[in-house]
Order: structure tokens, then C-alpha cells, then sequence
């Protein structure tokens, strides 16, 4: 929701300046670009996350815990 309401920001923005130079389609379009590219970052950082944490509890869950922690008075 965020990056359309930001899309929809730099266009209004836009359409405010009565005279559209060339200067602002491009910083426009830079804006547009990076936004892009943050989305797709974030996804990809949030998966990477996500892949990690699940491996390292099946990691741990594949290992008894006496093992680990042997000298734990509760466990022993």
C-alpha cells in the first residue's frame, strides 16, 4: 500500500508543476526505480529470513538437547 501511495504522490507531484521539464520525468522515473528496487530488496531480505530461521530450527530440532547442553542440572 505504501509504495502506491508513494507512486501516486510523485505523480501528483508532478501534475502540480505546470511546466513538466525533462529534469523531472527523470528524477521521477529515479524515484520510481528505486522504489522498485527497495520493494524487491526488502522481499528478498524477508525471505532470506525467513529460509534462515526455519533452517536453523530444524537444525536444532534434529538434535537432541543433552547433547548441546550436557552439563544443564535440569536436563540431567
Amino acid at each position: 500500500a505504501s509504495f502506491y501511495e508513494a507512486v501516486e504522490g510523485l505523480f501528483v507531484k508532478a501534475n502540480t508543476n505546470s511546466n513538466l521539464e525533462n529534469s523531472n520525468l527523470e528524477d521521477i522515473t529515479n524515484r520510481l526505480t528505486r522504489l522498485r528496487i527497495y520493494q524487491k530488496l526488502k522481499k528478498t531480505h524477508l525471505m532470506l529470513y525467513k529460509t534462515v530461521q526455519e533452517m536453523m530450527v530444524s537444525y536444532f530440532q534434529s538434535f537432541p538437547i543433552k547433547r548441546w547442553f550436557p552439563c544443564l542440572p535440569s536436563l540431567c
